[in-house]
């Protein structure tokens, strides 16, 4: 069966997959991913409410907080591209009309990606917290031995 997906659709999927991946060996790290997909959700946000608006259809990759939050993240740029913005000498501009529907499945997909990424978190915080406690347990089994085997030892002298 054919994909039903429109190309701007899949590049869509691709960019989510590229944000998904940036915790990676060489990506950013996970607060860098947030803040990204954070940014990302912002920029796309302005347009959706405000689509005739020029200052939402233009954005200076040059821009201090830009490239931290951006261009430090190659999902992201991905993205915006996606999305429409053409890039040329270091600025995004979306020409024409925003395409409103592919906004809103680029959202979509970040806002499922953040709930993947606080998902993981918590998991890892379980995780560390159970191994933690086992750890601990161990430590005291291991302290009540050698007080047993101290008490033991002074018992019989």
């Amino acid at each position: 069966m054919a994909d039903a997906r429109t190309v701007p659709q899949i590049q869509v999927d691709v960019a989510t997959s590229m944000l998904r991946d940036q915790d990676g060996p060489s990506g950013t790290s996970r607060d860098g991913q947030l803040a990204a997909i954070a940014t990302l959700q912002k920029l796309l946000g302005n347009v959706q409410g405000s689509p005739a608006e020029n200052k939402f259809r233009t954005i200076k990759l040059t821009n201090p907080k830009i490239a931290a939050r951006i261009c430090a993240c190659s999902g992201a740029v991905k993205m915006l591209t996606a999305c429409g913005y053409k890039e040329q000498a270091r600025v995004l501009t979306l020409e024409g009309g925003p395409d409103l529907a592919l906004l809103a499945r680029a959202q979509e997909q970040m806002a499922g990606l953040v709930a993947e990424v606080k998902q993981q978190e918590s998991d890892e915080k379980q995780i560390l917290l159970a191994s933690g406690a086992a750890g601990l347990k161990l430590a005291q089994q291991a302290l009540r031995r050698d007080t047993d085997a101290q008490n033991a030892k002074q018992g019989g002298s």
